[in-house]
């Protein structure tokens, strides 16, 4: 028999790969995930859910991804496991659709004085490769790539993600191409700038 081709390495995260970056406090032995309404997502079932990860150098921020198709309509929740116990958020159950990056903080909602800014960018990128938003803000990384918002190439070659910010708040970002092993790219030009007014769909091109 013939040796089959070896696939070639994909540009980017498939459409609908869903990722969710969460900034969770925990104690020893606990564990992040996420749990929702869909299959993917454990049906409500932790035991079923999303592990999310974290290193030293990240935490307290945990990341992890899941396949959802693009637009699907979800709730969630995030979920501490662990230590014989199992702790849900407080809040109401969160809500997305697949294909989206969401990034987000344990037990903290969007308020009504919040605004939800989604960022759209069309860039190319190599294998291992993927499109972050950074800026001046502590939500946006403070200008640090690897704290940044990282986004979902929801049709290749464009990335988009969410955030929620207080309502009028200004900020300046730039969009970065980073590494799982930590390469960084930076746009070129002057940083961009915008602010959180209403729900704003920044749509950008890599420069």
């Amino acid at each position: 028999p013939t040796a089959s081709p070896t696939p070639t390495a994909s540009p980017s995260q498939p459409a609908g790969s869903t990722r969710f970056t969460a900034s969770v406090t925990t104690n020893p032995g606990q564990e992040v995930y996420v749990v929702g309404s869909l299959p993917q997502l454990g049906s409500w079932n932790p035991a079923n859910g999303v592990k999310l990860t974290t290193t030293s150098g990240s935490y307290p921020t945990w990341t992890g991804s899941v396949e959802i198709p693009a637009g699907t309509a979800f709730e969630w929740k995030l979920v501490k496991v662990g230590n014989g116990a199992v702790q849900w958020e407080n809040d109401p159950n969160r809500t997305g659709t697949g294909g989206t990056a969401f990034t987000v903080t344990w037990n903290q909602h969007q308020s009504a004085g919040d605004a939800t800014v989604s960022f759209q960018v069309t860039a190319s990128t190599i294998p291992g490769q993927h499109v972050y938003v950074v800026g001046d803000l502590p939500a946006l990384g403070g200008w640090d790539p690897a704290r940044g918002v990282r986004l979902s190439p929801t049709g290749y070659p464009v990335w988009t993600g969410e955030l929620s910010l207080p309502a009028g708040t200004a900020f300046s970002y730039k969009y970065v191409k980073r590494t799982d092993s930590g390469q960084v790219v930076w746009e070129s030009g002057a940083n961009r700038t915008a602010t959180a007014t209403g729900s704003p769909t920044l749509t950008d091109t890599w420069r």
